[in-house]
């Protein structure tokens, strides 16, 4: 029974992260296509001593996923699958949040969320990220719908950002 339990757990997490990865693809597609240049963020290792002074590698966290450049401008973000139709405060990392609230200070920053159920992309700002309550979600039109993933468009996120940044 347990060993059942454990099977499906690595089975459900290899098929969520096939998910993320064809996002990520979509991701990327999509900035070529608009003139932008992404830049995909590696996971990260470090290296300790283990126990017998073996060498092991640990994960270390990134502080978020990618950095898309163009037209003079530069978006940070983090990117979310959901099969849900909110996006709820738990999936919120609080060691990406405080990176992305600080990199807003340089261009748009927050997290890119595919809903699958409706097959949308949505940018959700670190800054409504950060004004959400633990168990709270997010809605869609929470945020600034994209479109599909096949062809949402990066530069909707930077025009947001300007014309936020000129009503502050």
């Amino acid at each position: 029974m347990f060993k059942q339990k454990a099977i499906n757990r690595v089975r459900a997490g290899k098929v969520a992260q096939k998910k993320g990865q064809r996002f990520e693809t979509f991701i990327k597609n999509c900035a070529f296509a608009s003139r932008f240049f992404p830049i995909q963020i590696p996971d990260g290792c470090d290296t300790k001593r283990g126990p017998g002074g073996r060498t092991v590698l640990i994960r270390v966290q990134t502080p978020f996923d990618f950095i898309l450049i163009g037209h003079q401008q530069a978006i940070f973000l983090d990117t979310k699958t959901t099969s849900a139709t909110t996006f709820s405060h738990s999936k919120i990392k609080h060691h990406q949040l405080i990176n992305l609230l600080e990199a807003s200070k340089a261009g748009p920053a927050g997290y890119l969320v595919l809903f699958e159920s409706k097959r949308l992309v949505v940018f959700f700002s670190a800054q409504k990220l950060q004004s959400i309550q633990p168990r709270q979600s997010l809605k869609p039109q929470d945020g600034l719908i994209l479109g599909p993933p096949e062809t949402w468009n990066p530069r909707h996120i930077i025009e947001d950002w300007i014309l936020s940044e000129a009503s502050d």
